[in-house]
């Protein structure tokens, strides 16, 4: 559906790019826009991401932090509802 937009307003390009969370409610690779990728690292102290323009990239990353250890899920209670099994997260 087309964007109507006043003519104050500048037009804002939502870029959807890959996404690695390494300390979050989930962790792993996530290709969509960040403000629904945030959702995963929101109130998760130390919370660890970076994006990538592409999925090989992301994919490396991710792994190399993985077998360094790096990653980790963290919840809190509730969170199983929200964001599904912690054994599904990594």
């Amino acid at each position: 559906s087309p964007v109507v937009q006043s003519r104050s307003e500048s037009p804002r390009k939502i870029l959807k790019k890959y996404y690695v969370i390494t300390i979050g409610k989930c962790t792993g690779v996530f290709w969509d826009e960040w403000d629904r990728v945030s959702s995963l690292i929101k109130r998760v102290p130390g919370a660890r991401y970076k994006g990538f323009s592409t999925r090989n990239e992301a994919v490396e990353y991710y792994l190399d932090a993985k077998n360094k250890g790096l990653v980790r899920v963290v919840r809190d209670p509730g969170d199983d509802a929200l964001f599904g099994p912690i054994r599904d997260a990594m």
